[in-house]
């Protein structure tokens, strides 16, 4: 199933949920350059700094816990939609194996039971023997 959720705000949370750009490129099986310059990107198309970066400590600018808020609804959001398709998908194909399995039943009794319960399929003779 396809992922809902903006790569840049995934790794906004893993920097955020850390407070670490190492530990946030090892949960996300990224190199730390990686990371950084999703930051930057982030940073750059919202106009704000989303973390201060001082001696060596990373924080969560005010723009970045107000954009937290919004990235984790997002993320909860995108996990429910993922979750839905996919039981839409399974329901789909659960609904497609029933009628399958129905129509197995079906043309099994057909071609075991009584000519009443047949179907008609266009090959029977129609000449009637007395």
């Amino acid at each position: 199933m396809a992922h809902l959720e903006n790569f840049r705000v995934k790794v906004f949370r893993a920097v955020a949920e850390h407070l670490n750009f190492r530990k946030a490129a090892e949960q996300l099986f990224l190199t730390q350059p990686a990371v950084t310059l999703q930051i930057k990107a982030l940073e750059s198309d919202l106009g704000v700094r989303v973390f201060d970066r001082a001696g060596g400590k990373i924080t969560l600018t005010r723009q970045g816990a107000v954009l937290l808020e919004y990235a984790n609804k997002l993320a909860n959001l995108a996990s429910e939609a993922d979750t839905s398709s996919s039981l839409l998908i399974l329901d789909l194909r659960g609904g497609v194996h029933r009628l399958n399995q129905d129509l197995l039943n079906i043309l099994g009794k057909a071609s075991r039971g009584p000519a009443s319960d047949r179907l008609n399929t266009g090959c029977e003779s129609r000449h009637s023997v007395s």
